[in-house]
C-alpha cells in the first residue's frame, strides 16, 4: 500500500482523485473505499486533504486506487508512532 492524500472527491458523482507521495494523481472510485462502518455511505469517507492508503492498478494507462482506507480505518498504518 502507498500513502497519499485526497486531492478532491465528488460525493454525488462517486469519484475523485488522490495524490500519492510522488505527487502523481490517482483516480479513486467510491466503490474502492474500504469501509469499516457499513451504516455510513462510502462517499462520506473521503474529504479533501485527508490521509489515505491505497493500492493501485493500471487501466488503459491510468492509475486507479483500490483498497482505499482512510486515517480513521482500523487497518490504517500509524507511522507517527
Amino acid at each position: 500500500m502507498v500513502r497519499g492524500k485526497v486531492k478532491w472527491f465528488d460525493q454525488k458523482m462517486g469519484y475523485g482523485y488522490l495524490v500519492n507521495a510522488k505527487g502523481e494523481e490517482v483516480l479513486a472510485y467510491a466503490g474502492n473505499i474500504e469501509s469499516q462502518d457499513l451504516s455510513i455511505p462510502q462517499t462520506e469517507f473521503l474529504n479533501q486533504g485527508q490521509d489515505v492508503e491505497f493500492d493501485t492498478v493500471s487501466d488503459q494507462g491510468e492509475m486507479i486506487a483500490v483498497n482505499i482506507i482512510t486515517s480513521g480505518h482500523q487497518n490504517f498504518a500509524d507511522i507517527s508512532q
